[in-house]
């Protein structure tokens, strides 16, 4: 119990400011309406008058809340100041900080093996119908988790992913998967007992720390704010679903390579967001200057080459899950594949034109029509 972050992060002290208007009268009748018939011996005609009496107090509760500053407040459509929700986000990406040379502390493992690892997990996901948002947790919670450990052997990883995950989908997930579906994709590997009793050490090692602004979370917010009108409300998506799964796409890929660990996600995202629409775009979503992103965008060119070459994945359905949601499901895809392919074409370093079909679009400033060309995407 106790007062704490809405997004799960420390507890908040909260000092006590002035009381509103009503507020006390309003306590007094809500702890009024707390007594229970059973509790005062009450025959039937004092309980008839109880209810009155609850009924009278709700009412007149209600009236006394709407002219208090209480009510004001809370039917207000903006929740917070946008200023303040940035400025956490912002603080998010630096307080969750990652180690590049997480693997050298690890000299019986190689960076292919998280590259696997990870692989699975988004195959996991799938299954499950877990959101990209709880692998990208689970991602999170590994690569900080082994910045802690030394010396883990090759037996151990498989572990402590499915435990990630299993973490991630409580944190995020409305009905998670029990621990005993996370044993037995396993195929046995890890008991239901070993995935309770890593969870443990991981949450101790993170310090309970699990709300970091995670790349997927940041891409839907530049997506929002690039399809965002003058008389849209910043609720629900209004963008493109196949457009915001061919760049998570992008993000996924990318992310299997451990070198995606000396970028914040903030970089990460916005410059896999580059890769598909234009600068100016992402400079005005993200706030990001050209000298930030430069760096990450010729890192991802690459990636962003074998996911041309091989067309990417499509949008999939999946039973119960609404339509205006399926893309925020994680899927899993050939990454493995395509790593390959990222190899090969390391050298180049150039984007090739693609065939007009595979051009996406993205609206500025209300105007459509603006596109950018795969290979316009590398920073010159």
């Amino acid at each position: 119990g106790g007062g704490g972050d809405p997004d799960g992060g420390d507890p908040v002290i909260r000092t006590p400011g002035p009381t509103p208007p009503g507020a006390p009268v309003f306590f007094f009748i809500v702890e009024s309406c707390r007594i229970r018939p059973a509790q005062t011996r009450l025959g039937p005609t004092g309980v008839a008058v109880w209810f009155l009496f609850s009924t009278f107090c709700v009412f007149k509760a209600f009236t006394l809340f709407r002219t208090s500053p209480l009510f004001s407040c809370a039917s207000l459509t903006s929740w917070a100041s946008k200023d303040v929700v940035w400025s956490n986000m912002l603080e998010k990406d630096k307080a969750y900080t990652r180690d590049v040379h997480m693997m050298e502390k690890h000299p019986h493992l190689q960076p292919k093996m998280r590259a696997i690892l990870l692989d699975w997990l988004m195959e996991v996901s799938e299954v499950y119908k877990l959101h990209r948002e709880t692998y990208h947790l689970a991602q999170d919670y590994f690569d900080r988790f082994m910045a802690t450990q030394r010396n883990v052997f090759k037996s151990t990883l498989q572990l402590i992913g499915i435990t990630c995950l299993f973490i991630a989908a409580k944190v995020e997930e409305m009905y998670p998967p029990k621990v005993h579906q996370f044993a037995y994709v396993t195929d046995e590997a890890c008991t239901e007992d070993e995935i309770l009793s890593m969870e443990i050490i991981i949450m101790m090692e993170l310090k309970w720390s699990l709300s970091p602004q995670t790349p997927v979370s940041w891409l839907n917010v530049y997506m929002q704010v690039a399809y965002l009108k003058e008389t849209d409300e910043l609720l629900l998506p209004r963008y493109p679903q196949e457009t915001f799964t061919q760049i998570a796409q992008l993000l996924d890929l990318c992310l299997l390579d451990v070198r995606c660990l000396e970028f914040s996600n903030g970089v990460l995202a916005a410059s896999a967001l580059f890769h598909f629409s234009s600068l100016e775009l992402v400079e005005a979503v993200s706030a990001l200057k050209r000298a930030e992103l430069e760096e990450c965008v010729r890192w991802m060119v690459p990636f962003a080459m074998a996911l041309r070459e091989v067309s990417g994945a499509s949008l999939k359905s999946f039973p119960g899950i609404p339509e205006d949601d399926v893309h925020n499901i994680q899927i899993h895809a050939s990454y493995m594949a395509w790593l390959a392919v990222q190899v090969q074409n390391k050298q180049t370093g150039e984007l090739i034109h693609p065939p007009s079909h595979q051009t996406v679009q993205l609206l500025t400033g209300g105007e459509e029509g603006q596109q950018k060309d795969w290979n316009n995407t590398a920073i010159t």
